[in-house]
């Protein structure tokens, strides 16, 4: 429906803008490259470690547990109790991905579901939110990743921060 009400939406393209309008996630191409450009940081090439990806599993785990998984139905407890075995193999899989191979598509694509927020008219989208469902292995990718770049923020954006 309209934002008063009134009409269905039957149509694509205004749907599409109106699920851009209530997905908070939505990017502007524009605003990515306008970012200034920083240096090649090279010690970002290393090989993770076992370490690393323990801690990635650890982190999502936090976070991710109880969750429902992605489409190969792999939960995250599972890695996260798995122990060194489940660890051994995705530090291949991303020493792998860190040689040149692909990542797993399935790796990178979520699948989006809507969910009704409990309140108010089931035929209204504002009563509803979107949640992107990832695969556990992933999200520990994504996170190794996240964790190599948080340790290096203060060499990236170091002097435009302010002291207080």
């Amino acid at each position: 429906m309209l934002k008063d009400g009134s009409v269905v939406i039957n149509d694509p393209e205004y749907s599409l803008k109106r699920w851009q309008e209530h997905n908070p996630l939505a990017v502007d191409a524009d605003a990515i490259y306008s970012l200034p450009k920083c240096d090649v940081i090279f010690r970002m090439d290393r090989l993770p470690s076992l370490d690393e990806v323990q801690l990635a599993i650890a982190r999502v785990s936090q976070v991710s547990g109880g969750k429902a998984p992605g489409l190969n139905g792999v939960p995250m407890e599972l890695l996260k109790v798995g122990g060194v075995n489940i660890t051994d193999a995705i530090l291949g899989f991303v020493e792998e991905i860190w040689a040149g191979s692909p990542v797993p598509q399935d790796w990178i694509d979520g699948i989006l579901v809507t969910l009704f927020k409990g309140k108010g008219q089931k035929n209204v989208w504002d009563n509803f939110r979107v949640i992107t469902l990832l695969e556990a292995a992933g999200k520990v990718l994504a996170r190794l990743l996240l964790n190599r770049l948080l340790g290096d923020m203060n060499d990236l954006i170091g002097h435009y921060m302010v002291e207080r």
